[in-house]
């Protein structure tokens, strides 16, 4: 039976949602998009509908969103109230609309990270799972999880730079770059390990090469929706 977090969306049904709606969550360098296209193609081949939903992909504020993120200049609270607006378009627009159409959604993140940024810049949990009690909850919800020091490494190789945000300079403050993410992202593991008892989010083990943690994962969601 589909449930919100919450109150849910108004004047939103949760009946006749027939598709399967999973979430791949992961920290920044853990391979979580890259497994989330694989994940994709692998249910086409089985003969799935697919769509996927994200952070700051939505028609009436995904681009505002990253907008005013390059500035560097958002408050978590206003950050927060930002990626809520993010996703609340998307479930309305894409996500549910997609599951009543029987498709297999696939989300590249979800209220996990914002839940999990939240509390680390400050703000309480209490506040920030009661601000997502419109979002709908998954059929199931992974954790791509690896260790901060491969994730710089990872973020590295990709782009040769670390983000202002995923490297908690927000928050950090000053010195070596390298450093501060890997003291921010040990914080938001802390915070993610908290998050992901209380969600009952299963873990994968995102360490092994791109084949063996695809290999894993499929797996996990089979066991989890078949």
């Amino acid at each position: 039976m589909r449930k919100w977090f919450g109150k849910g969306l108004p004047k939103q049904s949760l009946k006749n949602l027939p598709g399967k709606f999973i979430v791949v969550e992961g920290q920044d360098g853990a391979g979580r998009t890259t497994h989330v296209s694989r994940l994709r193609a692998w249910f086409e081949n089985k003969g799935f509908a697919t769509a996927e939903i994200g952070l700051r992909r939505s028609d009436l504020a995904g681009k505002e969103l990253s907008e005013a993120m390059s500035t560097h200049s958002l408050t978590p609270l206003t950050m927060s109230l930002f990626y809520a607006t993010d996703l609340a378009d998307q479930i309305e627009n894409v996500l549910l609309p997609s599951l009543r159409a029987g498709f297999v959604v696939i989300a590249d993140r979800y209220i996990y990270s914002i839940i999990a940024r939240a509390i680390v810049r400050g703000q309480s949990m209490e506040w920030i799972n009661d601000l997502f009690g419109f979002a709908l909850k998954p059929d199931a919800a992974v954790f791509l999880k690896a260790s901060p020091q491969t994730l710089a490494s990872r973020s590295f190789f990709k782009g040769g730079t670390l983000s202002f945000w995923e490297s908690g300079q927000d928050i950090e403050g000053g010195g070596d770059i390298y450093l501060r993410f890997i003291r921010y992202q040990t914080k938001l593991a802390k915070v993610f390990d908290q998050v992901i008892k209380d969600h009952k989010i299963t873990v994968v083990n995102a360490e092994g090469s791109e084949d063996a943690v695809q290999a894993t994962l499929e797996e996990r969601v089979s066991e989890l929706l078949f």
